[in-house]
């Protein structure tokens, strides 16, 4: 007995000491948890610059918003003002926006772009995001801020950047935009309750544009061009457009796989693009490469860029009643079979596979792929429009084209790369005639012209017309260019 104590006193003992050394002795360092690469939000590095309005330019009360949009909900439904007097702290900046933080509540005020800083430094990226759960969305990430909406698990909102400053601990609270109260919020979430939507999948020679998505293509968000003409284009500024989710450029042959060089094929292919309702805008040469029987738009898109379709070829166009952006010069070296354009489009109208506007009078786009040999353009035709039969392989197989009493004009570079057409007559109700519309015909033995009309050549004549020689019905001839001439 007194050994069976003793071993348990001993027992007891070491048990204290070992306590004792666990409690003195530094705790290894915790493995650091690896970061979550299928969701990446940037941050805001406060700036925590206290302001008035008047330092901003700023000399009468200004209203607070809860997003950089001159529409964007507002606070207290449209009440909240920050008076000349108030003092608050400047947070970030977008374009003539600043972002600034009141006693209470965060939010956007507009300035003049005179004064104060001119420069951005709100993140550009974005990303798709799926709640996970139910959560509410609040004007302040610090927490006293008020609940302005409620969301539910399986709603969609943009991320929109983290916000670090030196007020308090805000990991995990991130920026995101939807909608309160039927205009556009940019509110603080908990981060736990988002995970990121793939914006692009493919499955079954399917590629699937995500729902939310708003364009592919071209650069990212935060870049654009200063030219109005092409606002999806290059430059540093930074563009606030609500709800714009960028896809990216895609190349089909990245889904390919399997190449079998007996059938010269892949066991895999792309069959079909399926775009969802949000698409509005496609970028510079966002689909590359590819084939496909049948390519529909997007519904409602309402922007392409030039050459937004790179090297693919479309047995069949079908352009939707709600499709109104431009189409005629978005598809570079493309081989395309017909366009079909439903009933009900503004903009557009289809015949034979041709594309015309909406009331027939124009020919905007002849499809280069069209097998025929002749083709007689349609009586009420005033117009043949730019680049119309134009041909970026000089493939187009036209040798003859009949053009209808009536028709007043032929845009620039109309024929151009019609490699094969061998002659042409231009009817007499012609008044304007492009000096580059015949810019490679270099098979183009005899243009009928009327009088007071010439055949210009165009700095590009050498390169294409070696063999070219206009003769023209109202005397004028044009001789063959010669190459020691510089034409």
């Amino acid at each position: 007995m007194k050994k069976r104590q003793a071993a348990k006193t001993a027992m007891l003992l070491f048990l204290c000491v070992l306590t004792a050394w666990a409690l003195c002795c530094p705790a290894a360092p915790a493995e650091e948890e690896e970061e979550d690469e299928g969701f990446y939000v940037e941050s805001i590095e406060a700036w925590d610059r206290p302001s008035t309005l008047a330092e901003l330019g700023l000399s009468q009360s200004a209203p607070l918003f809860l997003a950089p949009f001159d529409d964007a909900l507002r606070p207290e439904t449209g009440k909240t003002e920050i008076q000349p007097g108030d003092r608050f702290t400047v947070l970030s900046a977008a374009e003539t926006w600043r972002m600034v933080r009141t006693e209470d509540r965060i939010g956007w005020i507009k300035t003049d772009q005179e004064h104060g800083v001119n420069y951005d430094v709100f993140p550009t990226d974005t990303t798709l995001c799926r709640l996970t759960m139910n959560a509410s969305l609040t004007d302040d990430p610090l927490g006293w801020g008020r609940i302005v909406t409620y969301l539910h698990a399986g709603d969609q909102v943009i991320a929109l950047a983290e916000l670090k400053t030196s007020l308090g601990d805000l990991s995990g609270r991130v920026l995101v935009e939807t909608e309160a109260k039927g205009r556009t919020a940019w509110l603080f979430m908990d981060k736990t309750a988002l995970e990121a939507v793939p914006v692009v999948q493919f499955e079954g020679g399917t590629l699937t544009i995500a729902d939310g998505v708003t364009r592919i293509g071209g650069s990212s968000l935060g870049w654009r061009y200063d030219d109005d003409e092409d606002p999806y284009g290059v430059n540093s500024l930074l563009p606030l457009r609500k709800g714009e989710i960028d896809a990216g450029c895609i190349v089909t042959s990245e889904y390919l796989d399997g190449y079998d060089e007996k059938t010269e094929t892949f066991r895999t292919r792309v069959d079909r693009i399926r775009f969802p309702r949000s698409l509005t805008a496609i970028g510079d040469t966002a689909l590359t490469f590819g084939s496909f029987p049948e390519f529909r738009l997007p519904e409602r898109l309402q922007y392409l860029a030039k050459g937004a379709f790179y090297a693919v070829s479309f047995g069949k166009i079908i352009i939707p009643a709600g499709c109104t952006g431009d189409v005629t010069r978005c598809f570079d070296r493309c081989d395309i079979g017909e366009f079909v354009v439903e009933e009900g489009n503004p903009v557009y109208s289809s015949r034979d596979g041709v594309l015309f506007s909406a009331d027939g009078t124009v020919l905007l786009k002849y499809p280069d792929g069209k097998k025929d040999l002749h083709y007689d353009v349609p009586n009420g035709v005033t117009e043949i429009a730019d680049w119309a039969f134009s041909s970026d392989l000089m493939d187009n197989p036209l040798q003859t084209i009949s053009l209808p009493m009536g028709l007043k004009k032929i845009g620039q570079y109309a024929f151009c790369g019609c490699g094969r057409l061998h002659s042409l007559t231009v009817p007499l109700t012609v008044t304007e005639l492009s000096e580059n519309a015949f810019v490679g015909c270099v098979s183009l033995e005899r243009l009928s012209l009327p009088p007071g009309l010439e055949a210009l050549k165009d700095e590009n004549w050498a390169e294409y017309a070696d063999l070219t020689w206009y003769n023209g019905d109202n005397g004028t001839t044009l001789p063959e260019p010669m190459e020691d001439e510089g034409w």
